[in-house]
């Protein structure tokens, strides 16, 4: 399952991709200009560009002060994008640590599967639906539970539950998130009310699919579901769906190894969340569902155009935002359920550390930009000092922060409803049977799972299209998840 040789190779290959996005960054650091909230890009080339913190006179009172970190992360991050806004005046300012993030094209999941780890990188930006899986398994990823535990800033325990479990094992702990979102029903109450229909506050699949009956027209779609390929678009979604009606992608074995899949089996909860799923998008969602992604469904669903959308709570802040013309109408509750108690998923983003490469040991220094940006303070440093206040905190890992008064009245709408999808989340036990790998709720913890669940929802992706019949895109998922199964 490791594939030790591919990470070898692969390793060499990505220590070039990053040595071509970092080797001039301490060159280009003097021409930053010092008060710069933003940084720009000093290097940029097809696929890579690197950002370099605003150089400072170091403090001498910093153990670190003087040293240089390199944080990986992706280019397209809003909330990446705000800590390296901050990262100069609040960061490097006070430590004397700088630090140059390394911005890549495409997610770091890929570069993490195809490259692995460098002696360059120091931090990188993980999302536990990939980087954690990974890195538990390969064991590139280093321990912070020792650092977290030594410092008493941290305050492990003000994370939100159920946060904590997806992030380490056995005591360890891979990462420290910054950034989660769940998955809630979102609903037009216009739409809803003009057809005297209302949404339960736990409402069932059964009756999300009533509603959507009864308010689906040639003007107004019933619902929106997620209908393209990946493991991270339909995959996430309908695995949700997978989990409630009590299936799985795949039986554990003993050894919490992938056992004999479960995705075509007759009597298999897989089987009938699928045939439900794909008969809600086709006859009830929007035109042409195969190509609805998070970014059409939002549209949509601001434009009037869908009474019913089941997604990511990071949603929210979009709908609720000034330009928005839906803003103020948006009802949101959990997410649907079938038989079990709670369905909505869990995704976690943050920094975890690399193990501590020969000849650069960046521990210490890199602990501390860890631990400042996705400390409990942060959530008001980035308020106060970007244009975006409070809504830039919509979706903290941190309880104290739901207990600030501004940030509550600015994201009044839903901060209870995500709060609530988020500690609800069944991260321990998202079925009704024991998952193979880590815990995980919208996707399987085991490193081969981004690969299966992509290849799988190409095929499920053509059924929703109605390119290829449910029985078929099943039949090939199974061969599919069969290729690893123990």
């Amino acid at each position: 399952m490791r594939r030790d040789h591919a990470l070898v190779v692969s390793l060499l290959l990505f220590s070039a991709l990053v040595a071509a996005c970092s080797s001039t960054a301490a060159e280009q650091a003097d021409q930053v200009a010092e008060d710069s909230a933003q940084p720009e890009p000093t290097t940029s080339t097809p696929e890579t560009t690197t950002t370099t913190t605003t150089t400072v006179t170091p403090p001498t009172t910093n153990e670190f002060a003087g040293e240089t970190i390199v944080v990986l992360v992706p280019e397209d991050s809003a909330p990446v994008q705000d800590i390296i806004a901050l990262t100069p005046e609040f960061f490097t300012a006070s430590t004397g640590v700088t630090v140059e993030f390394a911005e890549i094209e495409h997610p770091i999941r890929e570069v993490f599967t195809v490259g692995g780890p460098s002696v360059l990188i120091d931090v990188l930006m993980f999302d536990a639906l990939d980087i954690i899986p990974l890195g538990a398994f390969s064991g590139s990823i280093a321990d912070l539970a020792p650092l977290a535990e030594a410092d008493p800033d941290y305050d492990f325990e003000d994370l939100v539950p159920p946060i904590a479990d997806q992030i380490g094992r056995d005591g360890e702990i891979y990462g420290a998130p910054f950034f989660v979102d769940s998955s809630v029903l979102m609903f037009n109450q216009e739409i809803l009310a003009a057809a005297g229909l209302s949404v339960p506050d736990n409402p069932t699949w059964a009756e999300v699919r009533d509603i959507a009956t009864q308010v689906h027209s040639n003007d107004v779609s019933g619902i929106c579901l997620n209908g393209v390929a990946g493991w991270d678009e339909l995959a996430a979604s309908l695995t949700t769906v997978v989990n409630t009606f009590g299936g799985t992608w795949w039986e554990a074995v003993d050894d919490a190894l992938p056992g004999e899949p479960q995705i075509n089996q007759p009597d298999s909860g897989f089987r009938a969340a699928t045939e439900f799923y794909i008969d809600l998008a086709q006859n009830f969602g929007v035109s042409d569902p195969a190509t609805a992604s998070f970014d059409r469904c939002l549209d949509e669903f601001q434009n009037g155009n869908v009474a019913l959308w089941y997604d990511s709570t990071r949603a929210a802040p979009l709908l609720e935002s000034n330009n928005s013309p839906i803003a103020g109408n948006v009802g949101y509750t959990l997410a649907p359920t079938n038989i079990t108690e709670a369905s909505g998923w869990l995704n976690v983003s943050g920094f975890t550390m690399l193990p501590r490469s020969v000849g650069r040991d960046r521990t210490g220094a890199s602990w501390e930009f860890i631990s400042w940006a996705t400390s409990p303070e942060f959530a008001r440093l980035a308020a106060e000092n970007l244009p975006a206040g409070w809504v830039t905190a919509a979706h903290p890992t941190r309880l104290s922060t739901y207990d600030i008064p501004e940030f509550v009245e600015a994201n009044e709408p839903y901060a209870d409803i995500v709060l609530e999808a988020i500690t609800t989340a069944p991260i321990d036990n998202p079925g009704t049977t024991p998952r193979p790998g880590l815990p995980g709720i919208q996707y399987v913890g085991i490193p081969e799972f981004s690969d299966i669940g992509t290849r799988c929802t190409q095929q499920l992706s053509a059924a929703i299209a109605g390119d290829i019949s449910v029985n078929e895109a099943l039949d090939a998922c199974q061969a599919i998840a069969a290729e690893i199964s123990q």
